[in-house]
């Protein structure tokens, strides 16, 4: 955390906004044992899908990773109506910790989020949101430059629409585009050859007296397979899916067929039992700019997010108490 630098400014709109600084240490021929650091300024927004530094904000507080501010409470309290900005404090024990840490199944890990895990997350949120394509880092860069480059040369009213199209991502959005398998595919997974040969070995290993090891690279080369054919499984249905969607509109002629998408059935049981992520959607889908106040809102939802126990799901005002039933005649222990 030690190489970005957050800062409180006046605002002519609100007590404070906030703006941030990232220090990029350039490796390549660089001769200087110190490094050379590179320090990129960053002009934040109150619009949310571009509101970076207020994500930032929120995570800090989840860690408590700033020194004398603990709550979006504390964060309020601020007044730079002297006009003196105010350079945030990294805790001494996080100056050290990265930003954006790994997370596995058994939760965070105080290692840096590598490339590939980033990729990986990226595709996933792609596909959710109903894209066929696959984006990447590049790809987004490749299209910003693009568009810069044309408003920038064209010296009249620009109609680039055909571009748009042919180099954007519109063409690749399909509503309700399948993210999982059906569950007759998985069951048809399940008995593939391969699939059956090394669960019958794992049996096997396991009534006879041999070591844990063993058994263990078994159970794992099964993962590993089973991973292999899910994924083999998905990019095909996908595609067949793709493709009667687009060859059904051509029979309707253009009509769209309504569809019920299992993603937003989702996203509706999803806010009924995290009412923050129906407001942080609607925030984010939105491209106007918010109040100081809701700002502050978005940060507390955002850290509220992140707090959240992904153990256990409980519906609103039926959290447990004390680790207790939260029902008066019931107050039966809830603990683990």
């Amino acid at each position: 955390m030690k190489d970005i630098v957050l800062v409180l400014f006046p605002s002519p709109t609100g007590p404070w906004k906030v703006e941030w600084k990232v220090n990029q240490k350039w490796l390549k021929g660089n001769r200087n044992p110190d490094y050379a650091v590179f320090g990129i300024g960053l002009r934040d927004t109150k619009r949310p899908q571009f509101a970076s530094g207020y994500f930032l904000l929120a995570m800090a507080l989840q860690h408590g990773a700033l020194f004398g501010i603990e709550t979006v409470e504390d964060l309020a309290q601020y007044d730079l109506s002297n006009g003196r900005p105010i350079e945030l404090r990294w805790k001494d024990e996080y100056l050290k910790k990265p930003v954006l840490r790994n997370i596995t199944a058994a939760g965070p890990q105080d290692v840096p989020l590598t490339k590939e895990r980033f990729c990986e997350l990226l595709r996933g949120i792609v596909t959710t949101a109903g894209y066929s394509k696959n984006v990447t880092v590049h790809r987004i860069r490749k299209y910003l430059g693009s568009v810069i480059e044309v408003s920038a040369v064209l010296g009249e009213e620009e109609q680039s629409d055909h571009i748009d199209y042919f180099q954007g991502f519109e063409r690749f959005y399909e509503h309700g585009y399948p993210g999982e398998l059906p569950a007759e595919i998985e069951a048809d997974i399940l008995q593939i050859p391969e699939l059956i040969e090394i669960r019958s070995r794992v049996e096997q290993l396991e009534g006879m007296d041999i070591d844990r090891a063993s058994i263990a690279t078994e159970k794992l080369k099964y993962r590993k397979a089973l991973l292999r054919l899910r994924i083999a499984g998905l990019k095909e249905y996908q595609s067949h899916w793709v493709r009667e969607r687009r060859d059904q509109r051509i029979l309707n002629r253009g009509k769209e067929e309504p569809i019920i998408s299992d993603n937003n059935v989702s996203t509706l049981a999803q806010s009924l039992i995290m009412p923050e992520i129906a407001k942080l959607s609607s925030l984010m889908s939105s491209d106007r700019e918010l109040s100081f106040d809701e700002m502050l809102a978005f940060v507390d939802d955002l850290k509220t997010l992140c707090e959240r126990d992904y153990d256990v799901f409980y519906l609103p005002q039926q959290n447990p108490v004390e680790d207790e039933c939260p029902a008066e005649d019931c107050r039966k222990y809830m603990g683990w």
